[in-house]
């Protein structure tokens, strides 16, 4: 499994490339930091799955999906985002995204979330 995991705090791309790679140990993993990196990713080299914070350089909250949208709309994409906000979490599933994954979730949670993505 090919992943692009979009963030700006490289410490959380760091741990979420740990996570994912004891989970998944096949995987192999492309971490950018900025919109327009996650965009150029999507359209030169498509992963299998796109993994994306929802509070980059470049775009915000559900703009962030319709914009990865726009550039492929058949790559899954599940949004990792410290908002708890119910309308922000609906605006991301109705934009596009498969799942949505809260940040402070334990790791016991994103690691489930990982295997069903």
């Amino acid at each position: 499994m090919r992943f692009l995991h979009l963030d700006d705090h490289a410490l959380f791309s760091d741990g979420l490339a740990l996570l994912v790679a004891a989970v998944v140990p096949h995987a192999r993993g492309q971490q950018v930091h900025n919109l327009a990196d996650a965009c150029a990713a999507l359209r030169t080299s498509p992963p299998d799955v796109v993994l994306a914070d929802l509070h980059v350089p470049g775009c915000g909250d559900a703009d962030v999906v319709r914009t990865l949208r726009a550039v492929n709309p058949t790559v899954p994409l599940a949004v990792l985002s410290a908002s708890e906000d119910p309308e922000v979490m609906q605006a991301c599933l109705d934009a596009g995204a498969m799942a949505y994954l809260r940040k402070g979730a334990g790791m016991h949670e994103m690691r489930n979330a990982i295997v069903r993505i």
